[in-house]
């Protein structure tokens, strides 16, 4: 990961992490979050009974938004992410 990208990805808080519903529709959450800079992953904690933990469940594949927190309008400053939901320390491996 350019370090760039992981020395922002440390500094923000929040994420949006959008999923599929059961319809094949976008479904979209912003979570706080901790980032894993050993397994390059956001680590985020909820409810198992939300929404969105039961999409994931059923469908782990994601993609999301990080923008910088203190960003005005113009110019945007953020990143775009895909990936894959796990649970757990079955993550790690």
């Amino acid at each position: 990961m350019d370090e760039e990208i992981k020395n922002f990805v440390q500094k923000q808080k929040t994420a949006t992490i959008c999923c599929v519903d059961e319809q094949g529709n976008p479904y979209c959450f912003t979570s706080f979050y901790a980032f894993s800079p050993q397994y390059f992953s956001l680590i985020f904690k909820s409810s198992p009974t939300s929404r969105h933990i039961k999409l994931l469940l059923e469908n782990p594949q994601i993609a999301g938004t990080i923008l910088d927190e203190k960003m005005g309008a113009f110019p945007a400053k953020g990143i775009q992410f895909s990936g894959i939901f796990c649970r757990g320390r079955r993550c790690a491996s």
